[in-house]
């Protein structure tokens, strides 16, 4: 037993020896957050919603009561699939990217130990297990303003994360901060960094929740409700015939008592036995537009700008351009970039920043920074014109830089010892010709063309006239040719050489041996 306590207390000695002087976080050991029966209890607060039950709602927001935002979102997400479409769609455009960590970029006495840094983070994140599902919880607050998780530490390492439900979470409006009830601390435990990572992508002087998506949204989910059971009713009520019957004075009571249960039979059932004499009419309502599927719409429409900034791609309209459709991407665009750089901002304050105090105490480490990859869309027609850029510069002599090309190619430079795969004998030797032969290859490509042309239209006098102008500027001798059975390679290229060959290769000219002429 004394062996066991002396090891302990050897142990606590070193972890306390390796401990960070400086307080800057409340790393502790344990964790707070757990999960009860209670947890689960809903109070289902859009059931039979009413303007008067939604604005006391928000007002206890406004108390602090994270709780309500939070089960106001879950709710409406679940019963309103156009709100739940385009909010999966604006967080989904952030956790759907893979992430990376980057080293800082410091003076070169301490690149060393910025690099180690983000080594040891970029290990130790992608090994935490609960990190992804962390991320995804994050993403919340772009909803309803905010989103906690605590960190859970280890000997001064963090060994898991937890997600803390909404309904944990309670804002102090004497100092503004967010505190976490439990079953033990019912007024709630602080949230001090180094433990808690608090996620408020728009603080607004501390209070995140007096303006959120969630809050928007709450007005045109009521108005959505109204407009759905206005149009549920209208179409039970005249959505079907209305059946009459019409009979003569003669007819008893008893006989009136029978015809009224078979025009409930013709409602329910479409069918009916009626005494001789009674007349049945199917009454319909007209068919004049009605403003349901408007209102909708218009509700939807403005739930996608409240969410996407726009609405070009999330549905069809009746007219449109692909500018407007080019235009309302990047506005998406714009709103995923801002997310980026929030979320990016938040796990290195409050994640990196811990996890490098402790692994490099009273160092000073320079904390990596965590990046999203973004993929980017490559467009054709502006890499087609920058490649004609080159070509127009190369043909008036002017140099272009080797960085320069390696990027608009979209290639990566090779490095240290790596294969490289080396351009064709002809084409290598064609970009080393002396600058005095430029003439006679612009020369040549302009007969090389008036050669095309004459092959098109089958004039094999023109042809052999057009060879022997190239033989004569590239001091070969061309012998007549015959187009019938001959390939557009047999015309052009052969007897021609390597000459020939520089030019076309210099100035972008190829050969076709599948092209015939006849």
């Amino acid at each position: 037993m004394a062996g066991r306590n002396n090891s302990a207390t050897r142990r606590d000695k070193l972890l306390t020896a390796n401990q960070p002087t400086d307080k800057r976080y409340l790393v502790k050991p344990g964790r707070i957050v757990r999960y009860s029966r209670s947890d689960a209890t809903r109070s289902y607060v859009t059931d039979s919603p009413t303007a008067t039950k939604f604005v006391s709602l928000l007002k206890s927001v406004d108390t602090g009561s994270v709780f309500a935002m939070s089960q106001l979102y879950e709710e409406m997400a679940s019963k309103d699939a156009h709100f739940q479409g385009v909010a999966s769609t604006r967080l989904n455009a952030v956790t759907a990217l893979d992430w990376e960590i980057i080293p800082a970029q410091t003076s070169e006495a301490n690149q060393g130990l910025a690099d180690a840094a983000a080594d040891f983070v970029r290990e130790e994140l992608t090994n935490l297990q609960t990190f992804p599902d962390t991320l995804v919880h994050l993403q919340d607050a772009i909803c309803t303003g905010i989103a906690v998780t605590e960190l859970v530490w280890k000997d001064l390492r963090l060994v898991e994360t937890i997600d803390v439900p909404g309904e944990k979470l309670e804002q102090d409006l004497s100092t503004g901060r967010f505190v976490v009830t439990t079953e033990r601390k019912p007024l709630g435990v602080n949230t001090p960094e180094g433990k808690f990572v608090v996620y408020t992508p728009r603080p607004r002087a501390g209070f995140p929740l007096r303006v959120t998506p969630v809050r928007a949204q709450a007005w045109l989910y009521l108005i959505k409700h109204f407009i759905l059971a206005d149009w549920a009713g209208f179409c039970e009520r005249f959505g079907m015939p209305i059946p009459v019957a019409t009979f003569t004075d003669e007819v008893e009571d008893d006989v009136k008592d029978d015809l009224e249960r078979m025009l409930q039979n013709v409602a329910a059932n479409g069918y009916a036995m009626l005494p001789d004499g009674t007349t049945l009419n199917l009454l319909e309502a007209g068919r004049g537009t009605q403003p349901f599927k408007e209102l909708i719409e218009l509700v939807d429409r403005k739930t996608s700008i409240l969410f996407l900034g726009q609405t070009l791609t999330t549905e069809m309209q009746g007219t449109g351009s692909w500018a407007a459709a080019t235009v309302h991407n990047n506005v998406r665009t714009d709103i995923l970039l801002a997310d980026l750089k929030n979320e990016a901002r938040t796990i290195r304050r409050s994640v990196i920043g811990p996890m490098c105090w402790c692994r490099f105490p009273n160092k000073e480490a320079p904390l990596p920074y965590f990046r999203r990859v973004l993929y980017e869309s490559r467009n054709v027609e502006s890499e087609k014109l920058n490649l004609e850029q080159v070509r127009a510069a190369r043909e008036f002599g002017l140099p272009v830089g080797e960085d320069e090309l390696y990027e608009m190619l979209g290639v990566s430079k090779p490095i240290g010892e790596a294969k490289v795969i080396r351009p064709p004998q002809s084409a290598a030797a064609g970009s080393e010709l002396p600058e005095e032969q430029m003439s006679t290859y612009s020369d040549v490509t302009e007969l090389i063309g008036i050669l095309d042309q004459a092959i098109s239209v089958g004039d094999e006098e023109v042809v052999n006239v057009v060879r022997n102008q190239i033989g004569s500027c590239l001091n070969v001798e061309l012998k007549p040719v015959k187009l019938r059975g001959s390939s557009r390679l047999d015309v052009v290229e052969k007897e021609v050489q390597d000459p020939l060959q520089h030019c076309r290769e210099r100035w972008g000219r190829k050969g076709d041996d599948s092209d015939s002429a006849e």
